[in-house]
């Protein structure tokens, strides 16, 4: 819910501020949902080809992710940007780190728990995904 609450903001602050980073994070809240989604569809009817499949979607969703972060960085470095400061915003980011942070931690017990490859999977995508937030203190570019 974290992560659909954070698209919407996320958005319009993206498009306002014209900031690659808040896009980032962004498109990391989208790779989330997407994931999740994937896992959800794989619970419902657990098969091997599901499975598979499911691990095929994760791993293109992260793989989207990863292109766009280098794409950011070489940006970034290139242009020498440093990040603006905000309260609010280290804030949120704060708050959303914790939060993915226990959520991937969670999804990983529980993928072992089940004995479930998927939720595994998407849990250390959770994990990574945390780390988004994080990077940005102690401010957004």
């Amino acid at each position: 819910m974290l992560n659909v609450i954070g698209l919407g903001v996320l958005a319009a602050a993206a498009l306002g501020a014209g900031s690659p980073a808040l896009a980032g994070f962004g498109l990391d809240s989208l790779t989330e949902v997407f994931a999740s989604l994937a896992v959800v569809w794989q619970l419902k009817g657990v098969h091997k080809d599901r499975e598979n499949r499911a691990m095929r979607l994760i791993g293109v969703a992260f793989a989207v992710l990863a292109a766009y972060l280098s794409i950011h960085l070489v940006i970034v470095m290139a242009a020498g940007l440093r990040p603006a400061t905000s309260g609010l915003r280290i804030v949120w980011t704060a708050l959303t780190f914790v939060v993915r942070l226990a959520l991937a931690l969670g999804k990983i017990r529980t993928g072992y728990a089940l004995g479930n490859p998927v939720l595994r999977a998407e849990g250390k995508v959770t994990l990574v995904d945390a780390y988004w937030p994080a990077r940005c203190w102690p401010g957004w570019s």
